[in-house]
């Protein structure tokens, strides 16, 4: 009698702990998942570089799957980020940002065909050739598909016309960043096929992008699901993303490995320097443009940033034959990627308008096409 009321004690007490231990797992998983989703992007890159180097056959064999000249799943993992991106536009709030057009011509050309020159300061540093070329790279591609909109939010500046900024530029760098590079890279040595790249961006990022729109302009239960799961939606291109640079890593990790602490230290300074250069530059002009308070920090964000996935795109489409390995031209891009969100989001918290809250961490876009996504206001456009 006395062991049978002990195994009872004892199950019941068991079946108490177990309970609290899920209940309080439970609080914690809730309390905790707020600062997952805003620091999504950051911890899955961090994620990427631990495994794929510490394990980087599953990544290598994924990435050298090829197809007509295609890394099919990086390929895959591509079309996925660009289709949600055009699913996510609203026509109304491209036609609302034509209106600035001072503003929208200065973001064009600074991010199309002025920052991109720094790619020349990048190539004649003595690095190795992938962190030159990565550097490069990084500096010819359009600016950010996400935080951007989320920052020039948040520090109280023209949304609408950072979401016009975003659009256009990176519609118009499937025709502007194959040319770029191919100018920029032939003063390193380095010899790229502009038209093959032009050909697999349009296939892989324009055409999806256009699909995307197209699908949210024909059908209402698109456009509903789209406003109804902007963060998962965000939480997707972010993934997708991870899983580019993941794959990239990984094939590239025997090299990576054989760099020196020294090395990755000068990256990273390179990187963060590149960054602290645009903001010099656009600080200067935009102090002579005079354009309107929001229309300035629109500018001033959105011309001194990047975006990690169009340089991971045209990346995979690039010969490694002529480049070196992937893997270490990567490196740049996702320095000069993370170091553009620290630094601006101190920028960010010094421009916020005293009535306007802070909103979620650029590290993270509640909305899929905010690099980071941006939620739209309260009273903006909903189509």
């Amino acid at each position: 009698i006395f062991f049978r009321l002990h195994s009872t004690m004892s199950e019941e007490k068991f079946t108490v702990d177990c309970s609290a231990l899920s209940d309080s797992l439970a609080t914690s998983f809730k309390n905790s998942k707020p600062w997952l989703i805003k620091n999504f992007l950051l911890l899955g890159l961090t994620a990427a570089l631990i495994i794929g180097l510490a394990v980087p056959a599953p990544g290598a064999l994924l990435s050298n799957i090829k197809w007509q000249g295609f890394r099919v799943v990086q390929t895959i993992n591509v079309v996925i980020i660009f289709f949600i991106s055009g699913l996510s536009l609203k026509t109304d709030e491209i036609t609302a940002a034509l209106k600035a057009w001072g503003p929208l011509l200065y973001g064009f050309v600074m991010i199309l065909f002025v920052t991109p020159l720094a790619g020349f300061i990048a190539i004649s540093l003595p690095l190795e050739r992938e962190f030159t070329t990565g550097l490069a790279l990084f500096a010819s591609v359009p600016t950010t598909l996400t935080s951007g909109i989320t920052m020039v939010r948040e520090a109280g500046g023209n949304w609408v016309l950072a979401m016009m900024l975003t659009v256009g530029t990176n519609l118009l760098a499937v025709l502007t960043l194959p040319v770029a590079l191919k100018f920029l890279l032939q003063f390193a040595e380095v010899n790229i096929d502009a038209l093959d790249l032009l050909w697999k961006l349009s296939i892989t990022k324009l055409v999806p992008l256009v699909i995307g729109k197209a699908v949210r302009m024909v059908s209402k239960a698109m456009r509903s699901f789209a406003t109804n799961h902007k963060t998962a939606l965000g939480l997707t291109n972010n993934f997708n993303l991870i899983l580019v640079v993941w794959q990239t890593i990984s094939r590239a990790s025997s090299s990576i490995l054989t760099q020196t602490f020294g090395s990755i230290c000068v990256i990273v300074l390179c990187g963060v320097g590149l960054h602290l250069i645009y903001l010099l530059v656009n600080i200067t002009l935009l102090a002579a443009f005079r354009f309107r308070i929001k229309e300035h920090k629109a500018c001033l964000l959105m011309c001194s940033q990047k975006t990690l996935p169009v340089a991971m795109a045209a990346l995979s489409f690039l010969n490694e034959e002529q480049i070196g390995d992937a893997g270490l031209v990567a490196i740049p891009c996702i320095v000069g990627h993370l170091s553009q969100l620290f630094i601006d989001a101190r920028i960010v918290a010094s421009m916020r308008p005293s009535d306007v809250k802070p909103l979620e961490s650029p590290l993270e876009p509640p909305s899929p096409l905010a690099d980071n996504g941006a939620e739209a206001e309260e009273g903006a456009p909903k189509v």
